[in-house]
């Protein structure tokens, strides 16, 4: 027997289900067809709880709110709501092990999920993890038992599996109008990195990459500033050791990332001794390494640096998908405010290289037999006069403000690299190789008007045009852009059969 407000009813002396006889004020609203009330209920059943709740996690990737709760108590907070690694349901949250506490020989804490603090016995937390991606997770308490009777964890799991599936239908990606469904769940996440507002909050998503993206055991963001001084902005996985380490531009894998603004990707660590942040540093063993760049050579200059504790954990794909959150990073307030402010500098083009393209395994994330890809090559056919008068730099400003004027014309999803001193190349999904010649106009006038600037000087390209496409032309990327380039030719004389 047990008495109290069940769902916001009164049940004085009856069993959970027994005739209401009066309402109160509700703390739950219990709607039969709803299949996730339906289950907490079976579940607030099953383990005789005082409360059971379910967290799911928000597309911020870093905050989890209530969803959904059963409970015996008027004191619920119906928005609760936590960050990772904050708090006791934070912290299970952050390392993914589920937690079950015996109040006998301690006081329950205040928890998030109440209005004042309760007088627990125990309570049993459960991560809700699909395919290595949290999804939520589950709270349930008691004001009865001090543990949790093995038998009814057993008949739990079938019930979190039905959750999980619920959680899945509710929050199943979508993709976004014209890109492939392989690439929603990532370019969702790097548009998010592109809203972040300032660098504590671009640091601590980065952090929190989710798992069905990228799975590390450990990951720090440095950011040095225009001394070479260096300031861990987030970590974790490190352990304590690495707060108090001094951090210095050059130095460790962590320094020379920064300052020479290439990506370094270590697949197997063994017998290759390395320091990773500074000299007589200890922030555990790691058998696979990845540093990337950002906002190379501005004010502050970052570097991303994850590792994993398996050999081979991290690959060149994991090195793409990095490298594609970094770019977009570029584009955020966090990183926006702080150009507008430095002086002038060397820009670089906003997408990788296609040094790293090669090695990023794209024909893993893009390449299929129902999808039509093209790659475009434009050539700066004068660009190199330019660079003899002006130098390197003049040329590199202009791809990378080229770069910038084709997003604002190409379908999207695109990927715009640099495929030699004097060209461009853009990767198109679902574009036929005559759908991609017919942007030539668009592309003229993109690129012709205005004319671009460096210092005093004008420059109007002269430019020429190559086209490839997918199967036809080869069944990876660098059979397609070898094509696209051996095709180059002048404005309207190319052709695609």
């Amino acid at each position: 027997m047990r008495s109290g407000p069940v769902n916001g009813v009164e049940y004085p002396n009856t069993l959970r289900g027994g005739a209401p006889p009066r309402r109160r004020e509700q703390t739950c609203v219990m709607a039969t067809d709803n299949p996730l009330h339906n289950l907490m209920d079976i579940i607030c059943n099953l383990a005789d709880a005082y409360t059971t709740a379910l967290f799911v996690l928000q597309p911020d990737a870093e905050t989890l709110t209530l969803r959904v709760h059963q409970s015996l108590s008027s004191q619920i907070k119906i928005d609760a709501s936590f960050k990772i690694g904050q708090g006791l349901l934070g912290r299970v949250a952050f390392d993914l092990k589920p937690l079950v506490k015996d109040f006998s020989r301690e006081t329950a804490p205040k928890l998030e999920l109440y209005r004042r603090k309760e007088d627990l016995k125990s309570l049993w937390v459960i991560p809700l993890m699909d395919d290595d991606a949290m999804k939520g997770i589950l709270y349930i308490d008691s004001k009865e038992q001090y543990r949790v009777p093995t038998k009814v964890q057993k008949m739990m799991t079938p019930l979190i599996s039905q959750l999980l599936w619920h959680l899945e239908q509710e929050t199943a990606p979508v993709s976004f109008a014209g890109e492939p469904a392989d690439f929603a769940a990532l370019l969702k996440w790097c548009r998010f990195l592109a809203e972040s507002p300032d660098l504590r909050a671009l640091s601590e998503r980065f952090v929190h990459i989710p798992k069905n993206i990228m799975q590390m055991d450990a990951l720090a963001v440095v950011w040095f500033d225009e001394n070479g001084d260096g300031r861990l902005a987030a970590s974790r996985g490190w352990g304590t050791g690495l707060k108090d380490l001094p951090l210095e531009l050059g130095t460790g894998i962590c320094g020379q990332t920064a300052k020479s603004g290439s990506p370094v990707l270590i697949g197997d660590t063994r017998n290759r001794p390395f320091v990773l942040f500074a000299k007589n540093e200890n922030v555990g063993a790691f058998s696979s390494i990845l540093a990337v760049p950002i906002n190379f050579r501005r004010d502050p200059a970052g570097v991303v640096l994850c590792a994993t504790q398996r050999v081979g954990g991290l690959q060149p794909v994991d090195l793409g998908r990095l490298l594609w959150m970094t770019t977009f990073a570029l584009q955020s307030p966090a990183l926006g405010a702080q150009e507008r402010e430095a002086p002038p500098a060397r820009r670089y083009l906003h997408t990788p290289h296609f040094a790293a393209v090669q090695s990023v395994s794209v024909e893993d994330e893009i390449f299929s037999p129902d999808r039509t890809i093209s790659v475009l090559s434009i050539h700066f056919t004068n660009l190199d006069g330019l660079a003899r008068k002006q130098g390197f730099e003049a040329s590199e400003t202009v791809l990378n403000e080229a770069a910038t004027r084709l997003a604002t014309v190409l379908p999207q999803p695109k990927l715009v690299f640099k495929a030699g001193e004097t060209t461009l190349a853009v990767l198109l999904v679902n574009v036929t190789g005559e759908q991609a010649l017919a942007l030539e106009p668009e592309i003229l006038q993109a690129l012709g008007e205005p004319a671009f600037s460096y210092g005093d000087t004008q420059y109007r390209p002269d430019l020429e045009f190559g086209i490839s496409a997918y199967p036809e032309d080869g069944d990876h990327l660098t059979a397609l852009l070898v094509s696209s380039l051996t095709r180059i030719a002048p404005t309207g004389d190319n052709v695609h059969a």
